[in-house]
């Protein structure tokens, strides 16, 4: 169980990091793949309300989601 815990803690850091890379580099455009795949319902939602944040602040994001919530599902304006 212990080793899970750190195991998904590393795999919630890693998105985070490369998600933030991403953002360093000020691009036009952010295609996510899958962004929130192994994450729980919480952290999906935490890294789908940033990228919808990016969105509003006139950023183009592409995202392909598997089976979101519907709480992430709802966040997706188009």
């Amino acid at each position: 169980m212990l080793m899970s815990r750190n195991f998904e803690s590393y795999q919630i850091e890693l998105r985070y990091s490369l998600l933030y890379m991403q953002f360093l580099t000020n691009p036009p455009l952010l295609f996510c793949d899958e962004p929130t795949s192994g994450l729980d319902s919480f952290m999906a939602e935490n890294i789908v309300q940033t990228l919808q944040q990016t969105a509003r602040r006139g950023k183009t994001v592409i995202c392909t989601i598997h089976q979101p919530s519907s709480e992430v599902f709802a966040l997706f304006d188009q």
